[in-house]
């Protein structure tokens, strides 16, 4: 230890760096002081919520190994081990196991008791209330009557909702062949750690969808499940039977990923799914790490929602011309927020170890080892094993585990700010013939899904959606033709951009005042012509009124009426190629007849056959 430090409140630490769009503080620093405890030799794990605070499990350089770890939440002491729990009565904290903070402030956790019999002395805990001891019975009503709980891995709060627990457990279900059973369980309390209700999510001998064989264990660690506020599970499940197929990931009951199964990646099968970290939205986006069957230079990915994201072997401007060797420890975490960013740890194959590996948001490079500079001491080492780093499901903090050059080791957050979806360096509108057409250019775009397209009759009014689809293609420059325009009238337009997660930002407005037109009584050419499946019959109409439009084949039989009243202007009538009869019509010639008002107008339309 280089330095001593009185640790403080969250709020009198110092702004120490900041990059594009992330801001980075030391939490917790080895040499820092703990009053009355000693100083801290060792970071053990971590977590951050929405308001950016956060935990810390540290040890310390107390001669008194029976009390020498410490929780420190915010810059402050606030737990210990050897701290005494009002229940069950006697006992004191003898190891924390993994720490978790929702966003209410609120942890849900898993701690081994000094004081209660073996058997009795581990529990679950709502903050420093005990909610369930290991050896009680459950009520569970999927378990048979008189199972007790054997002991307990995980444990973490629904992220918004407190007075929900989600915990991985052993049973002892007489039902079930086993001595000791696993299972996934949610414990319901009153908020002041008064058990409500139990149930069970999946446990050993279930036969899960999609499976012949029955669940043999659950993945126990502490990134290999997630909970969220919809209560949906993520989890990892070993099979009974065949091992190069047992592994399997499920989404509650959904199959997401299963050993010997087709991944993602064409031709190339999920190997080795067990030991791997993985992550659940609130929204229910997940994120997983995996390794592929074949060739071992590319057979690590991160898939999120179905699709890869990261492959080893794969190169990113941020280490460019460097390519991809690893994502770090298998069983270390990868983590996603609530708008389906992902955090992860990479490491690539520059020449120059010192500074290879880093931790990324996405495709960006937010800490780099031998490059960034925190306090004005660069960062040496970037952990990527257990409990190396957590993101808020908000996206806007993280906090992850280091060591600086020095070797003094630290937990650090991040404030991260992240970039717009798209940036507009023009958006105009201009007149057609007897359309209106829209274009606009991107100078940047972020994890962008795509735009709709809004109009109004005047800059304050009632914004109708115009277009039925996502407008996705053709960026960095886009085009929107809107024919359903008439003329002499004002008209503004918005854009909405969507990012991936669906969040929409508008921009605009826009507008255009389109001339006087005018508008004839007649059959606009059919589009396109020839055709296939589908064409568009277009009308321009000077008034409401009747109008018979008929098609009719070469021997002058009606295939098909479309007569009725149409509205003033341009008005499109799709013809999917069928008759009367709705059966399809073979190849040939047709002829669209139009009769309004003022006469009559024919048009040849051609179908052609499909290939």
């Amino acid at each position: 230890m280089t330095s001593s430090r009185t640790l403080l409140l969250a709020g009198a630490l110092l702004l120490l760096s900041r990059s594009a769009f992330a801001q980075i503080t030391p939490a917790v620093l080895e040499g820092d002081a703990v009053p009355g405890v000693g100083a801290i030799t060792r970071i053990d794990n971590l977590a951050v919520n929405d308001l950016g605070e956060w935990l810390v499990e540290a040890d310390t350089d107390n001669a008194d190994t029976e009390a020498d770890q410490v929780v420190i939440r915010d810059g402050s002491l606030y737990l210990r081990e050897g701290d005494a729990l009002a229940d069950p009565a006697g006992a004191t904290i003898d190891i924390f196991d993994s720490i978790a903070l929702n966003n209410q402030g609120h942890s849900g956790w898993n701690f081994f008791l000094t004081g209660p019999p073996i058997g009795q002395d581990s529990g679950i805990y709502y903050d420093t209330s005990l909610v369930l001891q290991e050896g009680t019975n459950s009520i569970a009503p999927e378990f048979s009557p008189g199972t007790p709980y054997l002991g307990f891995f995980e444990a973490r709060t629904a992220p918004n909702d407190g007075n929900r627990i989600f915990i991985v457990a052993t049973v002892d279900d007489p039902a079930i062949s086993s001595t000791v059973d696993q299972a996934l369980v949610v414990l319901t309390h009153d908020g002041s750690g008064n058990l409500l209700s139990e149930s069970v999510i999946a446990k050993e001998g279930d036969v899960p969808a999609g499976q012949t064989e029955s669940i043999a264990t659950f993945a126990t660690g502490p990134h290999e499940s997630a909970f969220n506020d919809a209560g949906q599970a993520l989890y990892f499940t070993d099979l009974t039977g065949d091992t190069s197929t047992d592994g399997a990931i499920y989404l509650d009951g959904a199959l997401l990923a299963q050993e010997g199964s087709a991944s993602p990646i064409p031709g190339r099968n999920y190997e080795l799914l067990s030991s791997r970290g993985r992550d659940l939205s609130n929204s229910g986006a997940w994120v997983i790490k995996a390794n592929l069957d074949g060739d071992t230079a590319d057979d690590e990915i991160i898939v999120r929602n179905g699709s890869v994201i990261v492959q080893e072997g794969m190169t990113l401007p941020a280490f460019a011309p460097f390519k991809l060797t690893s994502t770090g420890t298998g069983s270390g975490p990868v983590q996603i927020d609530d708008a389906g960013n992902v955090l992860w740890f990479g490491d690539w194959d520059d020449p120059n170890t010192d500074v290879d590996t880093g931790l990324f948001w996405n495709d960006q490079l937010i800490v780099q080892e031998g490059v960034t500079v925190i306090g004005g001491e660069i960062v040496d080492t970037i952990a990527s094993a257990q409990d190396a780093f957590q993101i808020s499901d908000n996206g806007q903090w993280a906090i992850f585990e280091a060591v600086l050059v020095g070797g003094k080791e630290g937990a650090f957050l991040i404030e991260l700010q992240a970039p717009v979806s798209i940036e507009l360096s023009q958006f105009e509108a201009s007149i057609g013939p007897r359309t209106v057409e829209l274009s606009w250019v991107t100078s940047s775009e972020y994890q962008h899904d795509g735009f709709w397209v809004y109009r109004a009759d005047s800059q304050h009014g009632d914004y109708v959606r115009l277009n039925r689809d996502l407008i996705r293609s053709g960026g960095p420059e886009y085009r929107f033709v809107d024919s359903n325009v008439q003329g002499g009238m004002e008209y503004w337009y918005k854009l909405g951009a969507v990012s991936l997660a669906g969040q929409e930002d508008l921009y605009g407005p826009t507008a255009v005042i389109t001339p006087p037109w005018i508008v004839v009584n007649g059959l606009a050419p059919t589009r396109p012509n020839p055709f296939t499946r589908r064409t568009t019959l277009s009308l321009d109409l000077p008034s409401r009124g009747p109008v018979r439009l008929q098609i009719f084949d070469v021997a002058g039989r009606l295939v098909r009426d479309f007569s009725g009243t149409f509205e003033a202007g341009r008005t499109e009538v799709p013809w999917d190629g069928r008759d009367l009869e709705n059966h399809d019509v073979p190849a040939g010639v047709y002829f669209a007849r139009f009769t309004g008002p003022q006469g009559t107008e024919t048009r040849k339309v051609v179908r052609v056959a499909m290939r």
